[in-house]
């Protein structure tokens, strides 16, 4: 659990560039991420070249927040205000829930499968902070913890027994306790004062955050402790996922969305999916089922 776990620096996996790339996961060699405002979903070989060019890409209706393999093949998916069912080219095969947004200015954000199978899935609404968080499996949504303004973050401990998700809206990270029946119980504060996005977790237990804004990943310890840090060559770092042949590659999506002209020729590998080297390595992938 000690520091040092980092090999190298991070590196171009893809170069895009995304608007804004989020929800990376890896699976049969390969890469699976999105760009949300695109409503693209994007399959990268690990071995591909660069540019993209041997990616497989589908469009489906945006916004595309959150992708996650399912079990049997295929995918399941949310997009603004509903979660579906995708076949493995990407095409639309069922709607398992829709789900009543506080206002038509917000969207669903956040999402990953949880320990018991079912899609845990939050909103965003940053103005009024007016978003919950909805566990959807094969019988619809049920909602859970309001009060969020952009929920990200999501991930479970070893054992299962604790869920972690950030607001980044106010710069923190919690946890609580988590009832595979019941879903999250009661929040406390894990780590605060830094704009926490995608997170993922290694096999050691702990927790990595991008830093939206700052550009780095941070490690932490089980008790939110900072262990070490991830430079990666732009602001706005977003989704987080290992992957890789040994499951040891920290992948970092980045996003180029609302930067001006000036920004973006600042940071001209913003909207890139860095790749980096690291002596950890991630945990099995969680497939949905509709159960």
């Amino acid at each position: 659990m000690a520091g040092d776990v980092v090999l190298g620096e991070a590196r171009v996996f893809r170069t895009g560039p995304a608007v804004l790339g989020e929800s990376p996961f890896w699976d049969a060699g390969a890469l699976h991420w999105v760009d949300i405002g695109r409503g693209l979903l994007h399959v990268s070989p690990g071995e591909g070249p660069a540019d993209g060019s041997a990616d497989r890409v589908f469009e489906l209706p945006a916004p595309l927040p959150c992708i996650q393999a399912a079990e049997g093949g295929g995918y399941v998916a949310a997009l603004k205000d509903r979660v579906v069912r995708l076949d493995a080219d990407g095409r639309i095969t069922a709607e398992l829930a829709r789900v009543r947004l506080a206002n038509d200015g917000m969207r669903l954000n956040e999402g990953k499968v949880d320990p018991q199978g079912a899609l845990f899935v939050g909103a965003m609404d940053a103005e009024q902070a007016d978003a919950d968080w909805y566990r959807v499996s094969g019988t619809g949504a049920v909602v859970h913890l309001g009060g969020f303004a952009v929920t990200n973050g999501l991930e479970w401990s070893l054992d299962g027994s604790t869920v972690y998700l950030a607001d980044t809206a106010v710069q923190s990270i919690y946890r609580a306790p988590w009832d595979p029946d019941t879903g999250p119980g009661e929040l406390t504060v894990l780590h605060s004062g830094d704009s926490a996005d995608g997170a993922v977790l290694d096999a050691d237990g702990c927790l990595w955050t991008a830093v939206n804004g700052d550009g780095v990943v941070l490690r932490l310890d089980p008790e939110g402790r900072e262990l070490e840090r991830v430079t990666v060559p732009t602001k706005a770092v977003t989704g987080v996922c290992f992957g890789g042949e040994d499951g040891g590659t920290l992948f970092v999506c980045s996003a180029r969305d609302g930067m001006s002209d000036e920004e973006r020729a600042a940071e001209p590998l913003s909207g890139a999916v860095f790749a980096v080297d690291t002596a950890v390595h991630g945990l099995p992938l969680r497939r949905f089922r509709a159960t």
